[in-house]
């Protein structure tokens, strides 16, 4: 119902708008943005050097001590000592819910940091923006961003115009 409310709104839209007074419309890929800007590239390398530090702290914490323990239960229940075996067993099940709240924790922060660098991105992608359409009488600025948008002619992409300025500080 709601797509076809949308499809309905569009044609209306599109039919609409002559020649005469057709709307001048900028896209921005979010995605060049992300990979091409430095601003965009720093945010990834914050992201991927967070990353690298949980998975440091992840491997001291849980893999190791998660081997040594899977290690001594299988040298246990060699040695027939199957009490020990089983002790060491609760252990481990113990330490891979404790690990597994130490993971949850680690993706909570990193998704929160990945949403702190977004937001300071996107408003500065935002503000580039307004001063780019404001310059280029472009009356809407679209995001090409997780399909919002499903084609854009190259003449109304202004990604490189907000990369420019993006980086060069305004």
């Amino acid at each position: 119902m709601k797509s076809t409310i949308f499809l309905v709104l569009s044609i209306a839209l599109v039919t609409s708008c002559t020649k005469k007074d057709s709307i001048p419309i900028g896209v921005v890929n979010m995605k060049s943005i992300m990979d091409k800007s430095a601003w965009g590239k720093k945010h990834q390398q914050a992201i991927s050097k967070e990353l690298a530090t949980r998975e440091k702290q992840w491997e001291k914490s849980c893999n190791e001590p998660l081997k040594e323990l899977t290690d001594r239960i299988e040298k246990a229940n060699k040695a027939g000592n199957t009490a020990d075996a089983k002790a060491l067993s609760s252990e481990k099940n113990l330490k891979l819910r404790q690990c597994s709240l130490l993971r949850n924790r680690y993706q909570a922060e990193v998704e929160k940091l990945n949403e702190e660098y977004a937001g300071k991105i996107l408003d500065k992608v935002k503000d580039i923006s307004r001063r780019i359409a404001e310059d280029k009488k472009i009356k809407i600025v679209l995001s090409l961003f997780r399909g919002v948008v499903l084609h854009a002619d190259d003449t109304v992409d202004i990604t490189d115009s907000v990369i420019k300025l993006l980086d060069s500080g305004e």
